[in-house]
Parts: structure tokens; sequence; C-alpha cells
């Protein structure tokens, strides 16, 4: 089984590449040195090789010139080959670094104009600068609408009268809601119109649930 697979292999690596694939994978390294001119090259002949080869023929084309197709070097390349055109207009001003090159191939028509009139899109321009002049922000998680919950442990029955009056005072300051569990409140023999909020116990006295709207 494996001799036979061994030999699977060796048969398939032998296999003549067609003469297309062989002039592309020319092309694609005489193109290889990072300049912006030459990225937008790598991408024109990768695109010309993933629209006109055969599955086969592109799986050659991409062992011969040792990229992986899951990788997101060809990924990239792909996307800046849909706007070689946009790109090409500004082949002066592109960045040679080829992912900030990939950066500008995202950005919108109206974008890229943009950083062109601002006089950022130069060769030596980073994808933060690009993103300072668009106001681009990173993106973070934002803090969900609605309630939420803290937990308070280890609260001494005792001293739970003062614990819920500090925190009554600071649900006022910080104006949030505050609403007691009806058992809390009769333990602690709080009258009704509590501020906004709300304190319910968890197993025992000594476990507060609190939310906050």
């Amino acid at each position: 089984m494996t001799i036979q697979t061994q030999t699977q292999t060796q048969t398939q690596t032998q296999t003549p590449i067609s003469e297309r694939v062989t002039h592309l994978i020319t092309q694609y390294k005489a193109f290889a040195a990072k300049s912006a001119e030459n990225v937008l090259e790598l991408a024109r002949v990768m695109h010309e090789a993933k629209e006109t080869l055969s599955k086969q023929e592109f799986n050659d084309f991409c062992q011969g010139i040792g990229m992986d197709r899951s990788a997101s070097t060809h990924k990239k390349l792909q996307v800046i080959a849909k706007q070689l055109p946009a790109l090409e207009a500004h082949k002066e001003k592109l960045p040679s670094n080829w992912t900030t090159l990939y950066k500008v191939a995202t950005l919108s028509a109206e974008q890229l104009q943009a950083v062109v009139e601002q006089g950022v899109l130069k060769p030596n321009v980073t994808g933060h600068a690009i993103n300072r002049a668009l106001s681009i922000q990173p993106k973070c998680k934002k803090a969900s609408a609605g309630r939420h919950k803290v937990e308070f442990k280890g609260i001494n029955p005792i001293n739970s009268a003062p614990f819920y009056k500090a925190l009554k005072d600071l649900a006022v300051k910080m104006s949030v809601e505050l609403v007691l569990d009806g058992d809390v409140e009769s333990i602690l023999g709080v009258k009704a119109g509590v501020p906004n909020g709300t304190i319910k116990p968890e197993n025992t006295l000594d476990r507060f649930l609190f939310e906050a709207a």
C-alpha cells in the first residue's frame, strides 16, 4: 500500500507541466521584487492564471511558484487584482509594502480618493496612517444594551442594610436602575419605591446578584 502510494506520488510529480503554466510561472517570478508596480504585476499574473487555467493547471501554477492556495498571500493578491484599474491610476503613489497595498485595495472609491486628496497615499504610507486619515477606529466589542448583572459575594447578613444603603446611593449617583427582589426587601425592611435596579438573593443573603439597566 505504501509502495503504491509513493509510486503514484512520484508519477504525479513527474507529470510534465504545460508550456502555458511554465510561461506564467516565469512571469510571476520575474515580478517577485517587492515594489508596488511589481506587486500589481504579481496580482495580475495570479488573476490571469486563476481565470484562464484549468483547476489542475492552476494547482501546477501555485506549486510552481511555491504558494499555498489557502494562504493569505494568495487571497490578498486576488483582492489587489480586482482593483487593478483604480490602483494603476495612482501607481507612483502606491505603498511599496505589499500588505499595505492590499489595505489600499480594500478601500472604496471614495476612500481612495480621500487619501489621495489628503496627500496620505505615498510609497512609505502605513495602514495605521490610512486608518487615521479616514478616521477608521479599531473595532472593539461594544457593551450590549439592556440589563447587566453584578454578583457580590461574602456579604455579612448583619451588615446587609448598610451595604444596601451604600449601593442605593451609588445607583442614584450613577443614574442606574436599582430594584430589590421582594424577599430581600422584606428581610432588609426596605419600603417600596426603591430607586431603580435589582438586587436578588442567590441561595443565601451573603450572595447577591445585582442587575442594572
